[in-house]
């Protein structure tokens, strides 16, 4: 038993591989919300220096990613943290866009105007600066493991949100789970994230996962379709009942994506069938997803449909801000006021008219987010990233269509890119990692055409990605 775990944990395919699995099972666990001072920052971000610290001391050799442009887009973001935490002298400050009240707060008090960096709250911009560890270990993990490894990651995600999913019908139905680790609201449905927009996306990215998943391999075909007959339909519910406007469009797209993907192989088995049986099971199929829908509403527990009808666009607070917000686009740049400081950079420039009991902590939107707290870098790092994913997407989908692991990279990306014009998902550590898996992913390279008639699949078992 010890020479077999010594051979287990020796070889240099098994080691990164579970201590990615040890760190996405604690990111899921801890790391579904985003504020600093939730009980839940600590534990994720210690876990991830140790799973480093390891993984150094571990690993033989380290594989170069397919692609550096992640790598340097997440190298970029750190450096952009320490310069702008970086003191200059205060005839230097004074003169940057943005801090005049700041500035004349120190004149009022009668004190020597002191050094201060580029952030208006250095403390913020540390806690950003702070959380970027855990999507650089989940990079540096994820490029070292073969493909076949990877699609066992995609199995580990579905079982995660199979037991989030379960979660979020505790609570659809009622019931209350206190969880202190996690900023949840009282009574939303949410399962182990800080608000139901960041589920609602983690439901999408099940209903893309299901379909792709089930047809990526033909081993065990019959438990994975009867694993996917129950986890789409809890999907589909919860999609109506997060309460996320955003939510249902995600899910919408996220799962004709998801088929998308599936057809090669889903076309060909569900051809093996007669008609007369096809044809009623996709009759029972739709019917069922209709049934669902429509008790759902007429039961009054589709709370993201009922929302998005009682919507007033004048009184959402996000829409209303706008003006603000680009204001402060242009009243910081271009050196931004500080990655992690829209907090109080908001506070400052909020008219009275907006001015609500509501805790407006985030734009609401990252991309404007960023920008805001950036400057001129956060918006190159933006188009940086915005030019790889779609120059990626166009390989991916256009030149390499079988490959489906990309293609499901691709599609996740997307799907949290679009989350982000209402939300803030990828500041969490556990979509900041699914991200980065996404990346990967999409870097990954289909094998030859002889190497994939040998596999169960659509990817050699042990090519890196």
């Amino acid at each position: 038993m010890i020479p077999t775990l010594r051979r287990t944990f020796s070889d240099a395919q098994s080691v990164p591989f579970w201590l990615l699995i040890a760190l996405l099972s604690i990111l899921w666990i801890f790391g579904g919300a985003s504020r600093a001072d939730v009980m839940a920052q600590p534990v994720t971000r210690m876990f991830a220096w140790a799973v480093l610290i390891v993984s150094i001391f571990t690993l033989k050799k380290i594989q170069r990613p397919a692609s550096v442009i992640p790598s340097l887009i997440l190298l970029s973001s750190v450096a952009l943290c320490f310069l702008q935490l970086i003191p200059m002298p205060a005839t230097w400050w004074t003169n940057l866009p943005g801090r005049d009240l700041l500035a004349d707060s120190t004149s009022v008090i009668g004190a020597p105007a002191p050094w201060r960096p580029i952030s208006i709250s250095p403390s913020a911009t540390v806690n950003a600066l702070s959380s970027l560890i855990v999507p650089a270990v989940c990079l540096l993990l994820a490029t070292q493991i073969t493909t076949t490894r990877h699609w066992q990651i995609v199995t580990l995600l579905l079982g995660l949100f199979a037991v989030s999913s379960g979660i979020a019908l505790i609570q659809f139905s009622g019931g209350r789970i206190d969880y202190p680790f996690i900023n949840d609201l009282p009574g939303s449905v949410s399962a182990n994230f800080a608000n139901r927009n960041h589920f609602a996306l983690i439901v999408a990215i099940g209903l893309l996962l299901v379909p792709a998943w089930v047809f990526a391999r033909r081993e065990r075909l019959k438990l994975r379709l009867l694993f996917a007959s129950g986890l789409l339909p809890a999907l589909l519910l919860l999609s109506l009942g997060t309460g996320s406007r955003a939510g249902i469009l995600l899910s919408v797209l996220a799962l004709f994506m998801g088929l998308f993907i599936a057809r090669h192989d889903f076309i060909p088995y569900v051809a093996r069938y007669p008609r007369k049986v096809v044809v009623p099971a996709g009759a029972i199929l739709v019917i069922g997803i209709i049934l669902i829908i429509f008790l759902s509403i007429d039961l009054d527990r589709a709370e993201s449909v009922k929302r998005a009808i009682d919507m007033r666009s004048a009184e959402d607070l996000r829409v209303r801000s706008l003006p603000t917000l680009q204001e402060m686009i242009f009243r910081y740049f271009p050196f931004g006021a500080g990655m992690g400081t829209f907090d109080p950079a908001f506070r400052i420039s909020e008219p009275n008219n907006i001015l609500q009991p509501l805790y407006f902590n985030h734009a609401h939107n990252d991309w404007i987010e960023i920008v805001i707290d950036g400057g001129l870098a956060g918006l190159l790092l933006l188009c940086t990233g915005v030019a790889w994913f779609t120059i990626r997407s166009w390989k991916v989908w256009m030149q390499d269509p079988q490959n489906s692991l990309a293609q499901i990279g691709s599609s996740m990306m997307l799907l949290v890119m679009l989350a982000s014009f209402v939300d803030y998902p990828a500041r969490t550590p556990f979509v900041m990692a699914v991200l980065v898996l996404s990346a990967v992913w999409m870097s990954s390279s289909r094998p030859s055409r002889k190497i994939r008639k040998q596999d169960v699949g659509s990817f050699a078992p042990h090519r890196k990605l």
